[in-house]
C-alpha cells in the first residue's frame, strides 16, 4: 500500500506543479499470461486493473508480453486524470520519460508529453512575429436548442455535465418560442471529436427533440496556465497574450479553494494571485 500511495501523492503533485488542465490519454499496453501478487498467482490483467478498464473505458490492447505492464495504481491514475482526447494536429513542447525495473523484451519506460494544439502553437509564434491577434483563431462546433419545460435545476445540472463532458463553453440565452411562450436557448461549443457525445446527452438529460449545429470560427488569444503562490496556496493563473501586452486571470476554482480553506474573502486571495503572478 505504501507504494500505491507514493504513485499517486507524487501524480497529484507533479500534475498540480505543471498546472495541466487537460490531459489525454494514449492506448494503454497490457501483457498477458499470469502475475504474483500478495494475493497469489493472478490472470493479467489482474482483476483491480481490469475492474478499473471496465468502469472507466480506458483503452487498451493486449500484447504478446508476458507479465503485468499495468498496474492498479496506475489505471487508477490514468482513470481519474484522463479527461479529453489528443488534438487532430498538435506540437510536443516538452517530453518526460521514466524508466521501471521489471525486465521486457522491449524498453520498460513510461513516457509523458507536454503538446499544445496546433493552431494554437502556430498562433501564439505568429503573435510572437508581430502579426495581429485576430489571425489567431480555430474553428469549433456550435449545438444550438430550444427548451421550454425543463426546470431550472434540469438546467444547471445539464450545463454542469456538458462542461465536464468536454464542451469548450455552454450557456443559456432568454428567447421566445412559438404562441410566444418564454424558453431557454441552450448553447454549446464543441471540438468536432466530442460533438457526438455531447448531442446525445443533450437528448438524455433534456425534453428537445432537436438540435443545431453548424461550424463557427473564433478569434482566440494565446493562453497558458501559470501556477504563483499566495501566503494560503498556490492558484493558477491563466496567462493570455495580445502582441507585447501579457493578462492573468486567476482561476476560480483553485481562488475559491484556497477562499474556504483560509476562510478569506475570495476577492482579497484574487488580488493577492494577481499581485503574484505580475511580472
Amino acid at each position: 500500500a505504501v507504494d500505491s500511495i507514493i504513485d499517486i501523492v507524487g501524480a497529484a503533485i507533479c500534475l498540480e506543479n505543471l498546472g495541466a488542465e487537460k490531459i489525454a490519454l494514449g492506448t494503454l499496453r497490457e501483457g498477458q499470461g499470469t502475475s504474483w501478487c500478495q494475493h497469489g498467482r493472478m490472470p493479467v490483467p489482474v482483476p483491480a486493473t481490469a475492474q478499473l478498464i471496465a468502469r472507466y473505458h480506458l483503452p487498451v490492447k493486449i500484447t504478446d508480453t508476458q507479465g503485468e505492464m499495468i498496474t492498479p495504481t496506475g489505471a487508477a491514475i490514468a482513470a481519474a486524470c484522463a479527461n479529453c482526447r489528443l488534438p487532430e494536429e498538435f506540437v510536443i513542447e516538452k517530453i518526460g520519460i521514466g524508466s521501471g525495473e521489471k525486465d521486457f523484451s522491449h524498453a520498460n519506460i513510461l513516457r509523458a508529453m507536454w503538446v499544445r494544439p496546433a493552431r494554437e502553437a502556430s498562433a501564439e509564434n505568429g503573435n510572437a512575429s508581430g502579426e495581429s491577434a485576430r489571425e489567431s483563431g480555430d474553428t469549433v462546433w456550435v449545438l444550438e436548442t430550444n427548451v421550454d419545460d425543463c426546470t431550472g435545476e434540469q438546467l444547471g445540472y445539464v450545463q454542469e455535465q456538458l462542461l465536464e463532458e468536454g464542451a469548450l463553453d455552454a450557456c443559456y440565452l432568454p428567447v421566445f418560442m412559438k404562441k410566444s411562450r418564454p424558453a431557454w436557448q441552450l448553447q454549446v461549443l464543441s471540438r468536432r471529436e466530442d460533438m457526438k457525445k455531447l448531442e446525445q446527452l443533450i437528448f438524455r438529460e433534456t425534453t428537445t427533440i432537436g438540435i443545431r449545429r453548424y461550424e463557427a470560427h473564433r478569434t482566440v488569444l494565446p493562453r497558458r496556465i501559470v501556477p504563483v503562490e499566495t501566503p494560503w496556496g498556490s492558484v493558477r493563473v491563466k496567462v493570455c497574450t495580445l502582441g507585447e501586452e501579457q493578462r492573468g486571470y486567476p482561476e476560480y476554482e483553485d481562488v475559491k479553494t484556497v477562499s474556504l480553506a483560509a476562510n478569506l474573502p475570495f476577492r482579497q486571495v484574487y488580488r493577492e494571485a494577481e499581485k503574484a503572478w505580475k511580472p
